[in-house]
């Protein structure tokens, strides 16, 4: 819906903004989905009439959420340029961002929902001039008392952490019924509040990013050194393959109980790490089979959220909580395994079955995992100095970048972007008439140049930590994420028993 015929811009795309808008643009990577299930409060369906009533309860919380959140009111003009913009929208329709799908008995729950996720993971967003980047599509079964917010994004306008935020402020504004009668809504059509003095800034406005001349000279050298070595000669060998078509996520999720949870959480104390460092291990041991010979290295990358680096309440934005703030305020940092590594891997693996790989390499992995957590530690010391961020600026047009990525080799292989622990019952102790979260499930689309597999894992306190593994189906072959997943399963199972 065009909200306005004179749109108000409200500034342009930070650096972060601008890369993820290149890869939408190209149809690099549409879409970004965090969803979580949600429990109905027992008044709510025990009427006759409860379907409706739930469902226009559940859109009036959603419009009171929103308004908290600015970047989810704006609309993003001149995304094929090098400098697109937030413009404001006076108006949202969110019958055009939240739809609903009731799942009668007669029909297959778990069909239906993978198809669902799978399409939200594969289409785009359109009139973005008019219309924020998300949508909602809520499945509920017909006589259930649970029902499942699949919430999609456009990355432009915000990150996981934020998809998270966004969630456990909706659980706020479920339970916070004052005010829930409110004529904010008329025929779905929302007034926005969004102006150029709450909008978020972009992170390296609100933080104080620094970078060294070594640190800027090496990064440089990283980017330009296999153009004055070797490639015109001998290209580099690109594993796994990159091609944009054809484009299709697969995923598959394990559910990992609370009580193992916890026994592998003692584990990774007792050995030094954190889930993290050990899903980085046990992508390296399963893959290092499959990678060719004449790869000299492969890559694990983290996703990290710099949130704790931004002052709170500044002079210059005295509305920014970045705690509670939905943006984009995130990072990502490398861990490189040279070839020395993958061999040592391979020699010790080479005689035993898929099955016991993990458990032969088992002083590998713990120490892969060590390593990994102390280099997520040492980067996070540094706080914002000498930030992949930081450096961004020298790109001018992102566009042509996320083109040559296309014929570079993968700057990661795999990534694993934990969202940590999502509080589902909102500080409360459980009952019968508020809402709650029992369960969330994290998932990115697939990234054409990015990482080859995507582990994305996320919990509810006190309950299910689910895992998510996804990859580019008909470009990087099934038996890697299908081995992948197996590895982490079967790893997990062991270390709950063994620790």
């Amino acid at each position: 819906m065009q909200s306005s015929s004179k749109s108000q811009v409200l500034r342009t795309l930070g650096r972060i903004e601008r890369y993820q808008s290149a890869l939408h643009l190209l149809d690099l990577y549409p879409s970004t989905v965090l969803t979580c299930h949600y429990k109905i409060p027992h008044h709510l369906i025990a009427t006759p009439a409860c379907q409706q009533e739930i469902q226009e309860f559940w859109e009036r919380a959603v419009a009171r959420n929103i308004l908290r959140h600015p970047l989810m009111q704006v609309g993003q003009i001149n995304e094929d340029s090098a400098e697109p913009a937030w413009v404001r929208l006076d108006i949202i329709d969110l019958s055009e961002h939240i739809s609903w799908r009731v799942v009668s008995s007669s029909e297959d729950y778990p069909t239906i929902r993978k198809k669902i996720l799978q399409e939200q993971l594969s289409m785009k967003f359109f009139d973005l001039e008019t219309r924020p980047g998300w949508r909602m599509v809520v499945l509920k079964r017909e006589s259930d008392d649970l029902m499942e917010a699949i919430l999609a994004w456009n990355h432009p306008h915000f990150d996981g952490t934020s998809a998270k935020i966004f969630h456990e402020t909706m659980l706020e504004t479920l339970n916070n019924t004052g005010g829930s009668n409110l004529p904010i809504l008329r025929n779905h059509i929302l007034e926005t509040v969004v102006n150029k003095h709450n909008l978020p800034p972009p992170q390296e406005t609100a933080g104080n990013y620094s970078t060294s001349l070594g640190y800027m000279a090496d990064t440089i050298w990283e980017d330009v050194k296999p153009r004055l070595f070797g490639w015109a000669s001998t290209p580099p060998t690109i594993w796994p393959a990159i091609s944009p078509k054809p484009y299709e996520t697969r995923f598959r999720t394990l559910t990992i109980d609370n009580q193992m949870l916890q026994d592998v959480l003692v584990a990774c104390r007792a050995h030094k790490t954190t889930l993290t460092g050990l899903l980085h291990a046990i992508a390296l041991i399963s893959l290092t089979p499959q990678v060719p010979e004449e790869v000299l290295e492969v890559t694990g990358s983290t996703p990290l959220n710099l949130r704790r680096f931004i002052p709170a309440r500044s002079e210059a934005f005295p509305d920014l909580e970045p705690d509670r703030t939905v943006c984009c305020c995130v990072t990502s940092t490398k861990h490189k395994f040279d070839k020395e590594l993958l061999d040592q891997i391979r020699d010790r693996i080479k005689t035993t079955t898929d099955d016991s790989k993990l458990a032969t390499c088992a002083d590998i992995m713990w120490d892969v995992s060590a390593r990994v957590r102390e280099e997520l530690r040492e980067k996070l010391s540094q706080g914002l100095k000498n930030d992949l961020v930081g450096m961004m600026g020298f790109v001018a047009d992102w566009r042509e970048y996320a083109k040559e990525a296309q014929r570079k080799p993968r700057a990661a292989t795999w990534l694993v972007t934990n969202l940590g622990v999502l509080d589902g019952e909102d500080g409360s102790d459980q009952r019968a008439d508020r809402w709650s979260i029992h369960r969330a499930d994290f998932l990115l689309s697939a990234d054409v140049a990015g990482p080859a597999l995507t582990i994305c894992p996320v919990a509810i306190k006190g309950r299910d930590l689910t895992i998510n593994i996804g990859w580019q189906g008909g470009v990087v072959d099934d038996e890697l994420g299908e081995w992948l997943v197996g590895d982490i399963e079967k790893c997990f199972r062991d270390v709950a028993v063994t620790r």
